[in-house]
């Protein structure tokens, strides 16, 4: 084929002029996984190498693989090549498995592809893996000493943090202050909230509640490492446990009141602490307190009420209670509580 068919054929594929360039230079440098059109060296067709996943992490387990618009693979010897070092050669051998290696380490992927007819189309790949870590806080209330992780409710701020660990070609870790940041939800970048050092991000729930994928993409303004990160948040609806406020040794965390509650004593202050809301709104929260069915307390903060009992009475009580928030109305709660006092029981008097 010569030069002048060449150009034809690139013409019929509608192959942009910058791929023409690449008939000087086949050796194409990303700096994290992509698909990439090369034109060969010699002749044949275009190749297309890409990785899976598309953006490495360091010591991680890849597949590349090639295709070829005009050069069939399944009849041809394909050699790779990692740092000029042949790793893997056979007959439409058309995707290899290697490990990244190190932050920092550099891999020179090259593929040579040869037919029968001794058509030869060569490509190559240039991998720094990098990292970035994405940990979510969600700006929602939990009770001192709580022990678990706050969760993200309808209509709460949760905050995205991104670790990045970039490192350059000496070996040194790329701090925040040369690290560029950009924030993009559901696909769609937001520029406002991205730039240099900007490693965190803070993001409001919507009325309609759905998963939501985050991505964060950490590059260096010096030089060409990136990283990706991708995490999908999911919220819940938040909940309320009452628990007893004990004379002698306050609110009774460690245990919360199940649904069916025994009265042995005189009285019992009861104290209903809602999880999940948001916390800029804990102290607005709205509060109705229904017994049997009728409401005995109705207002701002009113989060605890006391029951009384008079001597050797028995029976029981049905508690309702309804949290509402004034400014997020997705976020409310209903619950409930058997208060029972048997007529033998003895209590303090």
């Amino acid at each position: 084929m010569t030069f002048f068919d060449t150009i034809v054929l690139m013409k019929k594929l509608l192959i942009p002029s910058l791929v023409i360039i690449a008939i000087f230079s086949i050796c194409v440098r990303p700096t994290s996984a992509q698909s990439i059109p090369l034109f060969p060296a010699v002749s044949g067709g275009n190749l297309e190498i890409e990785t899976t996943p598309e953006h490495p992490e360091p010591n991680q387990n890849i597949k590349i693989s090639v295709a070829s618009y005009s050069v069939d693979i399944t009849k041809s010897t394909v050699s790779w090549y990692v740092n000029d070092s042949l790793v893997k050669s056979g007959v439409a051998l058309q995707e290899i498995e290697i490990n990244t290696g190190q932050p920092g380490s550099r891999l020179v992927v090259k593929v040579s592809i040869r037919n029968s007819d001794g058509v030869t189309a060569e490509g190559s790949l240039t991998l720094e893996p990098a990292e970035v870590d994405l940990y979510f806080e969600p700006i929602t209330f939990t009770p001192p000493f709580y022990r678990g992780k706050s969760l993200g409710t309808k209509e709460s701020s949760v905050k995205f943090i991104a670790i990045s660990n970039l490192v350059n070609k000496s070996g040194a870790i790329i701090p925040d202050g040369q690290t560029y940041y950009k924030w993009s939800i559901d696909g769609s970048v937001d520029l406002n909230n991205s730039g240099v050092s900007k490693n965190s991000y803070l993001y409001k729930g919507k009325l309609i509640s759905r998963p939501v994928e985050v991505s964060v993409e950490a590059s260096s303004i010096n030089s060409d490492e990136v990283a990706v990160k991708h995490k999908i948040f999911t919220t819940i609806d938040p909940i309320t446990l009452f628990y007893e406020n004990n004379p002698s040794l306050g609110i009774l965390f460690n245990r919360s009141l199940s649904s069916d509650v025994n009265l042995i004593s005189r009285e019992v202050e009861i104290n209903a602490v809602p999880y999940y809301f948001s916390k800029d709104e804990i102290v607005n929260l709205n509060y109705t307190w229904k017994v049997n069915g009728s409401t005995v307390v109705d207002s701002e903060n009113a989060n605890s009420i006391v029951f009384r009992r008079e001597n050797g009475s028995g029976g029981n009580s049905k508690i309702a209670l309804e949290i509402l928030s004034p400014k997020n109305i997705l976020q409310s709660t209903n619950s409930y509580l058997n208060l029972v006092y048997n007529e033998n029981d003895e209590f303090n008097k």
